[in-house]
């Protein structure tokens, strides 16, 4: 099957940095319209993760709150992948007739790479879905269907900070039961620090979209509508700035992890159901006080709400206020 270049017809590339925004820009085109459109787009420092995996599993949340770097889940299946303005981030939105296969993945990056080979980068697909040059990741690729129409995206770390992306994929998978899907590690790598030339992250962009728009047949650019404006942004707050989808939409899960305190360890574990506890039970000599205290605080709050500093732990208990502190810092 060799639709994409054949049928895309429209470019847009985006005029905005909020990641929410573009997030919701995808799923929009996605499902309103018949166009098939090659979406640019590049995002604030942003974690995004897949449909199907549990937030709190894939991330250094304590980081994520420490560096003010929101988590958004998208639409599509796969692994997590940080973004930020260094990074390139591509979409393919086509109709497809309904038969056959729907999900490419061969087709899908071969633009890509094209663009990539012409730079004088010899990157390439690998496995179901990586791109990679060297044998080095440099973008992921994830895939949605909406009845007669697929979206494929991905990424391209061109000059991401990859520092802060190996900080914030540092979780504790060992505390966690699920059957959420798990992120796969890879080394990855720049393609900036590959190319034999000096280009700057506006220049890789408008670079791509130019090709691309030579490298289809009759596709031409636009903007979007007010009309599409209007309905982005409404959804962007609705959904992809909103908790219930970007965690609560995670599959149940059981935490449970030791904590050892100033005079004794404790065992603390919990079942979480639509991103809230629901079931505590907390093991070990810890202060019955304090025991009561958490038990009756953390029932039914949110998991990725338990952070050090949170005054609904300890208001009205100031007198242990360190001791909760560092129990709240130990259990995301």
């Amino acid at each position: 099957m060799n639709f994409l270049p054949l049928l895309m017809t429209t470019i847009i590339q985006s005029n905005s940095l909020e990641p929410s925004y573009n997030l919701a820009t995808e799923e929009y085109l996605l499902r309103n319209s018949q166009e098939n459109i090659v979406f640019i787009f590049r995002n604030f420092n942003t974690f995004v993760i897949g449909k199907h995996q549990n937030a709190m599993e894939e991330v250094n949340y304590p980081y994520l709150i420490s560096h003010n770097i929101p988590l958004i889940r998208r639409i599509s299946g796969g692994g997590a992948v940080f973004h930020d303005e260094n990074n390139l981030n591509y979409a393919f939105i086509t109709n497809h007739p309904g038969s056959g296969q729907q999900i490419d993945f061969v087709n899908a990056t071969k633009p890509i790479l094209n663009y990539l080979k012409a730079l004088g980068l010899q990157a390439e697909l690998s496995g179901k879905s990586n791109l990679t040059v060297y044998g080095l990741k440099f973008s992921g690729n994830a895939a949605h269907v909406f009845k007669n129409r697929t979206i494929h995206h991905g990424t391209l770390l061109f000059n991401a900070d990859l520092t802060k992306l190996k900080q914030i994929i540092q979780p504790h998978p060992e505390a966690y039961t699920s059957k959420a899907i798990k992120s796969v590690k890879a080394n990855v790598t720049n393609l900036i620090d590959h190319l034999h030339f000096t280009m700057g992250p506006d220049e890789f962009e408008n670079g791509l979209k130019d090709y691309l728009l030579h490298y289809f047949q009759s596709c031409t650019s636009r903007e979007l509508t007010e009309f599409e404006l209007i309905n982005i942004e409404k959804l962007a707050q609705e959904k992809y700035a909103n908790r219930d989808w970007n965690f609560s939409y995670s599959p149940d899960y059981i935490f449970s992890k030791q904590v050892r305190l100033a005079d004794c360890e404790a065992g603390f574990t919990f079942r979480v159901e639509k991103g809230l506890i629901r079931n505590i039970t907390i093991d070990g000599n810890i202060d019955p006080d304090l025991k009561n205290i958490l038990l009756d605080r953390m029932l039914n709050y949110p998991h990725d709400g338990l952070l050090p500093e949170n005054e609904y732990f300890t208001n009205g208990y100031q007198h242990m206020r360190k001791e909760i502190n560092f129990i709240l810092s130990q259990l995301t």
